[in-house]
């Protein structure tokens, strides 16, 4: 990379942008610094976002109910009411906040007796950027009465979605798409660069060997971190899928690592023993909106904003180990509100409640798309991965 950012400026490097990344990130320098003594337990008030930033809505949202709407407001119109005397309000409203990137609004499913479709509105705001998102189709007409609610709740499911993931990993290794259950409008990244399903990765890649995922049953999306052959090289790969309410695909958006300074995906395997994804009982799971305000105050105020984050947790970036999350010395926390503060934007969240996994997607320092993933456990971050690689600023979610 050509040029220095902000933050090299600040630290006074002369290196080139991948030493500013290690030192960052503590793989070179910072991990062997002391451990500082700051208290990261996640206290009230400590972490000052709204509950509904950059596109995932409140800990209320997403429950689909006779007479609300999924989401926060503002609601996009709501559909044709059915007959019967079925009202359009009973249906799903799409929201600012649900969808793949922060404001993207979503056709809702809403039906009556007759299956007629709602939809979303042509675009909402990005409370962050203030830019408007396209629409995205996230369901079809629902059924008698209800409408979108019942569409919804037999779509997207916790199990519907794993095997979706599943299956995805599935087509991948066997180079075809044609047993992949794809909506007619699916849409397909690979390292920001739109491509059709089949294209890419999909010609050179083998059976996966290993995988850890983050279901969020109230956004229909899953995010994924694995390692799978290319061709004869394994490769850290994470991609993200996004569902519609007949539990098809209908966005896929896929990092595979070739641009960083740690690629490590030994080190990912080798993580299998890291119990991420065993459900934790109801009162040990975490508030969705605590859970997002702790990723979004680490990205917004990196490398300050390491708050509520447990003394042991370590951190992998692509399968390399750099040691501590917080090491005392440059990823810190600043438990002062910043609510203006945009280091890393927050693009999109994938929260999986049951598993206490919140994945936040960014642009990391230098133009690298990127996703960390937060295994939270007893009120405190216990391990942080990400996976990232260089795209020039772009993710192809524009």
């Amino acid at each position: 990379m050509r040029r220095h950012n902000a933050v090299t400026r600040k630290f006074g490097s002369k290196r080139s942008e991948h030493w500013l990344m290690a030192l960052l990130w503590c793989g070179l320098v910072a991990c062997s610094s002391k451990p500082g003594t700051t208290d990261n337990a996640i206290t009230a008030g400590s972490v000052g976002f709204p509950p509904g930033t950059a596109g995932v809505s409140s800990p209320s949202a997403g429950v689909a109910a006779p007479a609300a709407g999924i989401g926060t407001t503002p609601v996009a119109t709501a559909g044709t009411p059915g007959t019967a005397g079925v009202a359009a309000v009973a249906g799903i409203g799409a929201t600012a906040g649900v969808g793949p990137r922060a404001g993207v609004g979503a056709t809702a499913g809403i039906g009556a007796t007759a299956g007629t479709t709602g939809t979303a509105g042509t675009s909402a705001a990005d409370d962050d950027a203030g830019t408007a998102m396209p629409g995205n189709t996230a369901g079809t007409a629902g059924g008698s009465g209800a409408g979108g609610s019942v569409a919804a709740a037999g779509g997207c499911t916790r199990e519907n979605m794993r095997a979706g993931v599943d299956a995805f990993y599935a087509a991948l290794a066997s180079h075809s798409k044609d047993n992949l259950p794809l909506a007619a409008t699916v849409k397909y990244t690979e390292n920001a660069k739109t491509l059709m399903p089949g294209e890419g990765v999909w010609k050179t890649a083998g059976m996966v060997k290993f995988k850890r995922t983050a279901v969020d049953t109230m956004t229909c999306q899953t995010a994924t971190e694995s390692v799978i052959p290319d061709g004869s090289t394994d490769r850290v790969y994470g991609v993200r899928l996004k569902f519609d309410a007949q539990a098809k695909i209908t966005e896929i958006e896929g990092i595979l690592v070739t641009d960083y300074i740690l690629i490590m995906p030994a080190g990912l395997v080798n993580s299998k023993n890291d119990d991420w994804e065993t459900p934790l009982p109801p009162d040990k799971q975490m508030p969705r909106d605590q859970m997002q305000k702790v990723m979004d105050k680490y990205l917004k105020e990196f490398p300050s904003g390491a708050c509520g984050f447990a003394d042991s947790c370590t951190r992998l970036e692509d399968g390399g180990s750099v040691g501590k999350c917080v090491d005392g010395s440059l990823v810190t926390c600043n438990m002062m509100d910043r609510p203006n503060s945009n280091v890393l934007k927050p693009l999109n969240h994938v929260i999986d409640l049951e598993c206490g996994i919140v994945v936040g997607f960014t642009i990391f320092l230098g133009g690298y798309d990127d996703f960390h993933l937060f295994k939270m456990r007893d009120g405190k971050v216990a391990s942080v991965h990400a996976v990232l690689t260089q795209t020039n600023n772009k993710t192809g979610w524009e």
